[in-house]
């Protein structure tokens, strides 16, 4: 993405987040994330919010932080 200026990322902004959040989340056709794809998802999103618009970070905190706390629960539930 370095040699995307802004005009060109906010255009496909709103894609490019519900892509990296469905790949955070592992959604069906994709496999659980581990920790390497976590942190590629993670620079794509300081990269996408850095060069793009910054409006929808604290929806997109709010959707990984119940992501995660979703697989935390999960976790729990099935150690019991």
């Amino acid at each position: 993405m370095s040699v995307y200026h802004k005009e060109d990322v906010k255009g496909s902004q709103a894609a490019v987040e519900l892509s990296l959040s469905n790949i955070a989340a592992g959604l069906a056709p994709l496999p659980a994330p581990g920790r390497l794809i976590r942190n590629k998802v993670a620079r794509c999103f300081l990269i996408l919010f850095n060069r793009g618009e910054t409006r929808s970070l604290y929806d997109t905190l709010q959707t990984l932080s119940r992501i995660a706390n979703d697989n935390k629960s999960a976790n729990i539930q099935a150690k019991m």
